[in-house]
């Protein structure tokens, strides 16, 4: 997916960089899973969906575009999770922390891990998704740790947002 950004991208990548904001949510894992299983998990994510293995370039022409080029894998930062509230301190500084979008992918995981539970935060450009899309990431890392033996699909490289939703100006909608 080496293409410039949409004008709806563009914008959004435009204000991301006077004013960072993340899509950032959170799940709750009741029960014990390993460190490597949620590294499988993101390795599978990032081929499942091509939205998860590209960074934002500046182009010859100064334009930004995603590149597929020397994409590392997801970020993920484990650390010790310190009771009931902690999650809620973390996910905010995750909401305000930028990405670094033109090194790695626009995705990154923060794991709070205990043995018994843990706290999944998942941070991203909103240039390759929404809230709803972040829920879906969070169901096919979840199922892929509790049912490490079903079978994976790939999904198809979905359009982008300027092609799915209608330009209003051009739905004929009529002026008050």
């Amino acid at each position: 997916m080496n293409r410039l950004l949409t004008a709806s991208e563009h914008l959004m990548w435009l204000s991301y960089n006077t004013s960072p904001r993340n899509v950032t949510l959170s799940a709750t894992i009741k029960g014990s899973f390993t460190i490597d299983s949620l590294t499988e998990a993101l390795a599978w994510l990032q081929l499942r969906h091509s939205r998860l293995i590209v960074k934002i370039v500046i182009n010859n022409q100064n334009q930004p575009q995603f590149s597929l080029e020397n994409v590392p894998p997801i970020p993920l930062r484990v650390i010790e999770r310190q009771g009931e509230e902690y999650w809620c301190w973390e996910m905010e500084k995750e909401l305000r922390h930028p990405l670094n979008w033109s090194e790695e992918p626009l995705l990154r995981i923060l794991l709070l891990h205990s043995p018994d539970v843990s706290n999944l935060i998942i941070t991203f450009h909103h240039c390759i998704g929404d809230g709803l899309s972040g829920a879906y990431l969070i169901q096919d890392i979840l199922q892929f740790i509790g049912e490490p033996d079903s079978p994976r699909e790939l999904l198809p490289d979905l359009p982008s947002v300027d092609e799915i939703i209608p330009n209003v100006t051009k739905i004929g909608l009529k002026k008050i």
